[in-house]
């Protein structure tokens, strides 16, 4: 189980959205869709660059979890602002371009250390500490 380093951003939309025919996504390309953004990454800096090439945004969901949001996409010219691999696309309804300029975020693995973590919590943390000792 390799982590990447960090994470590429991008779009998720219908395979029969007006953005489908683009190769890359732009700030400027999203003014006129409603966006659906993750809670996090809405008020992150990294995206300070990307979002200045445009003056209007249409955020009208943030999430929590990637899964829930993507049900959306199907029902309207949603776009939906993620990682790349993060959305399943197997059923061929559903589409990622990647944004330009391109914007990374580094992982990150957060947890509460004052409270005891279930036993698939602490296997998870514990094979994600012995993956990054072998990268190094």
């Amino acid at each position: 189980m390799a982590l990447p380093e960090k994470n590429e951003y991008g779009v998720v939309i219908s395979h029969n959205h007006l953005l489908a025919k683009r190769k890359e996504i732009t700030a400027q390309d999203l003014t006129d869709y409603p966006l659906i953004i993750s809670r996090r990454s809405s008020n992150s800096d990294d995206f300070r660059d990307f979002w200045r090439s445009s003056n209007i945004l249409n955020t009208v969901l943030t999430f929590n979890l990637n899964y829930n949001a993507q049900y959306l996409l199907k029902y309207g010219n949603y776009c939906l602002f993620t990682y790349k691999d993060l959305t399943n696309l197997e059923d061929g309804n559903l589409i990622y371009r990647p944004i330009k300029p391109k914007v990374y975020d580094n992982n990150r693995v957060i947890w509460r250390k004052d409270i005891e973590l279930s036993n698939v919590a602490q296997l998870f943390l514990k094979r994600v500490k012995e993956d990054l000792e072998m990268e190094k």
